[in-house]
């Protein structure tokens, strides 16, 4: 992106918008002025900067001297070129021009600084000052040099915090983009910029956010501001996308919101930590107080299984807390769920839920194991003993979970081939044919229970059982 000449724009500033722009950048954030036009072909894209130790970083200084001191265009147009292809920063004439009141050669300082880029940091506090003093073109070149230079140094930070005070919404936005792009290093600027999360204009406000959410956790100073966005309901989104970016520095505050008394509030919370997981593990007593209220909203009672699921594998109590919330109808089956994320240390725990008296927690337990896959048979082998015993289980339902979730776990479900043969010749079960799949995948280690129960099966009348059944016999055989 470049901006145009001086002295190509001077007669198109009448068609310039004088308001906030609606425009937007690439990344779809939105610009706070419309672009000048494009750069005119008489300046091409300049070659490689010369060495400065050659002389010629000195030699086009001294040319932009002469020219600024002329005020003439063209010479100021041949020494901006020189500039750009010879300096590896903006020399001292150009900043000296930023500062000064020759507006021929200010603006065609501005203007150059944006040629440069990156360049072009060492003038970014001019810049700013300029862009607050200036008007017209001479204005939307330095707002667009602000925007190229790109990350700034620290030790600019305090005239980019200035600019974050300024009174012009489009240099506020400016200095709120630039902090941002310097990440963890901006973070002296975090209580500066919480302030403008309750800027009136929303383009600043939400350009602050992002700044605030790219200095992840050192961004800590920003937090009350943070926290009243969340209880205030202004901007949620953002703010729970920066407290997710600020991580375990918000953790202890996000603690004392899980209890207020707006349920949007503790679901704006509860989501948070979810996002967070283990970062956030200083939560699961007050996550475990929410899943325990059954006057709690659902969807809150929901986001603290999936926090504690993923917090588990640091905190042992988020399991306990998980293991005793399968207990309850509601939340058994997020419970359930929720435990699988905590990998073979949730294993026992379900397990033993296999063995309880509520058919809807079995079946998820045993629809979980499935989904697990070869993962559920570690722990020892818990699990799969569990999901044996379910094969002979009444419920028909839960005998046909089972079978598919041995099928998932492969070879290693062995000790089941026997239970899986006797499922398999049982005429009308509904779980037949995740048995003979179960047996297939388990391979010759099942030949001697299972044989004769897949020979039978592959002349089933159910051709689906059948057709099955023959495929295990095939992968039973092999040797």
């Amino acid at each position: 992106m470049r901006a145009a000449c001086p002295w190509v724009v001077v007669g198109a500033v009448a068609l310039l918008p004088v308001a906030w722009g609606v425009a937007c950048e690439p990344d779809g954030q939105p610009r706070a002025h419309a672009r000048a036009p494009a750069t005119p072909p008489s300046l091409p894209a300049a070659p490689a900067p010369a060495d400065p130790a050659s002389g010629e970083a000195d030699a086009a200084d001294r040319l932009w001297r002469e020219a600024a001191r002329l005020g003439d265009h063209a010479r100021l147009a041949t020494a901006a070129a020189d500039v750009e292809r010879a300096c590896e920063a903006l020399p001292p004439g150009v900043i000296e021009s930023l500062r000064g009141d020759e507006t021929p050669a200010r603006r065609w300082a501005a203007w150059l600084a944006g040629r440069m880029g990156q360049r072009a940091k060492n003038a970014l506090g001019e810049l700013f000052l300029l862009a607050g003093r200036a008007e017209g073109v001479e204005r939307i070149h330095a707002l667009e040099a602000i925007e190229l230079i790109g990350p700034a140094d620290a030790g600019m930070l305090p005239q980019i915090i200035d600019a974050l005070g300024d009174d012009d919404d489009a240099i506020r936005y400016r200095a709120a983009l630039v902090v941002g792009r310097m990440g963890p290093e901006g973070a002296a600027a975090a209580t500066t910029l919480a302030g403008l999360l309750r800027d009136p204009n929303p383009v600043v406000r939400d350009r602050a956010f992002w700044a605030v959410g790219e200095m992840g956790p050192a961004a800590s100073a920003a937090l009350p501001a943070l926290f009243s966005a969340l209880r205030g309901k202004q901007r949620v989104d953002w703010a729970c996308w920066v407290l997710l970016r600020v991580g375990a520095p918000a953790a202890p505050g996000l603690v004392e919101l899980l209890s207020d008394g707006d349920v949007e509030v503790r679901h704006s919370t509860a989501w948070v930590l979810a996002g967070m997981g283990s970062a956030g593990a200083v939560a699961v007593p007050a996550l475990g107080a929410r899943l325990r209220d059954p006057g709690e909203s659902e969807e809150v009672r929901y986001l603290a299984t999936v926090a504690l699921g993923r917090m588990g594998a640091v905190e042992p109590a988020a399991i306990a807390l998980l293991t005793d919330a399968m207990l309850d109808e509601v939340v058994c089956h997020w419970a359930a769920h929720a435990l699988r994320e905590t990998g073979e240390s949730a294993l026992p725990h379900l397990a033993q839920a296999l063995a309880t008296r509520s058919p809807l927690l079995r079946r998820w337990v045993a629809y979980v194991l499935y989904t697990m896959g070869p993962a559920a048979a570690g722990a020892g082998g818990v699990a799969v003993t569990a999901l044996i015993a379910a094969l002979d289980d009444e419920d028909p339902d839960l005998r046909s979970r089972a079978a598919a979730a041995l099928s998932e776990i492969g070879p290693a479900a062995a000790p089941a081939a026997g239970a899986l043969a006797r499922l398999l010749a049982r005429r009308g079960e509904p779980g037949r044919v995740f048995a003979a799949l179960a047996l297939g995948r388990i391979g010759p280690a099942a030949r001697a229970p299972a044989l004769p129960a897949l020979s039978a099966a592959s002349e089933d009348p159910d051709e689906t059982v059948a057709v099955w059944a023959r495929w295990a016999t095939a992968r039973v055989e092999k040797r």
